[in-house]
């Protein structure tokens, strides 16, 4: 796959973006399935030559995110590249769960994930169609493994943390809950799903001691 290929693909994703956000479904689903249709079987999200390292973001959080975990000791200097296949794929996978088709959605994104499995956004969107289909067990499971990924931006960590949570409530598990809620609000303290969420296990746990002491 060439530069320039690569590059004509990743402006015909970030034109889809906008169709999206002007609600023109029809044709961002057209250019991004253009797009998917040269996917690679393999795909290089970073590499290094010298003393330079070239990174594939997605948007400038990430490149943040990237650049203060190599910390200010580090001489390597970092080189934006433009990223295509497996956003398209993410972007794709987005619009089929917007019509619920999460069977469609799914595939995509696990597509996506294949050609860069260490971007938790895949996991994230996973865990949230699982908890839609009220399967709390697959839920789980990709939120932490989107927890558990080596290198992970604030906001998807604050987003997976809460995910976690919620499907940990639906387990009965709200004291990892609650853990899982606080660790998120530290990241996100404004978020008003955590606050929901944690007063909701505040009214669970108060009911269960209720219960308790009726029942004593």
């Amino acid at each position: 796959m060439s530069k320039d290929t690569e590059q004509a693909d990743a402006q015909k994703v970030a034109e889809a973006i906008g169709f999206i956000r002007e609600g023109k479904i029809a044709k961002a689903q057209e250019l991004l399935q253009d797009v998917c249709s040269r996917c690679p079987d393999t795909y290089q999200y970073e590499f290094v030559e010298g003393d330079t390292r070239y990174v594939k973001f997605w948007d400038m959080e990430e490149f943040l995110s990237f650049v203060g975990r190599l910390g200010k000791d580090k001489k390597e200097e970092v080189v934006w590249l433009v990223s295509a296949y497996p956003r398209a794929c993410y972007w794709l996978g987005f619009l089929f769960i917007e019509r619920r088709d999460f069977a469609s959605a799914l595939g995509w994104l696990k597509k996506g994930q294949r050609l860069e499995p260490y971007n938790a956004k895949f996991l994230n969107e996973m865990g949230f169609i699982y908890s839609e289909l009220k399967d709390p067990v697959n839920a789980l499971a990709s939120f932490e493994a989107a927890l558990g990924l080596p290198s992970i931006s604030n906001r998807d960590l604050a987003i997976a943390l809460r995910g976690a949570a919620i499907n940990l409530v639906d387990l009965g598990r709200l004291e990892e809950a609650k853990e899982k809620l606080l660790r998120s609000l530290e990241i996100d303290p404004d978020s008003d799903l955590a606050k929901s969420e944690l007063a909701y296990i505040a009214d669970l746990q108060a009911e269960h001691e209720g219960t308790a002491i009726g029942n004593a």
